[in-house]
């Protein structure tokens, strides 16, 4: 298993705070990472 399945998630939540998500694409990007 590893980590690698850590990276889409450390990346999710090292974005810059200049990008803005409306709280559904936010959800949205989350169900992609863990589907």
């Amino acid at each position: 298993m590893g980590l690698s399945p850590l990276f889409p998630v450390n990346e999710f939540l090292c974005q810059k705070t200049e990008e803005k998500f409306e709280f559904d694409e936010t959800v949205a990007m989350l169900q992609n990472l863990f589907a």
